[in-house]
């Protein structure tokens, strides 16, 4: 083997190891950020779910409000 081929492999080789090694060094802070940002996401999912919850159960009230005049005209039209 060429001297100069094994000169251009090893100067690969140390750059991969260089690349993979700063990569390795900024994983914890990689991780730290992204919990953040999912805990904020989490606690927006929470207050969507809630405000959710609300709007669903207004129709609800609607149609037991409908409901309840209903059951008061005819109430009156049988008291008459």
């Amino acid at each position: 083997m060429n001297i100069t081929a094994l000169a251009g492999v090893s100067l690969i080789a140390t750059l991969f190891l260089l690349v993979l090694a700063i990569l390795w060094m900024l994983v914890p802070f990689l991780i730290m950020g992204t919990n953040r940002r999912l805990d904020k996401i989490i606690a927006q999912n929470a207050a969507r779910m809630a405000h959710a919850g609300v709007i669903a159960e207004e129709p609800m009230g609607l149609a037991e409000s409908l409901f309840n005049r209903r059951q008061d005209r005819q109430d009156r039209q049988e008291a008459r």
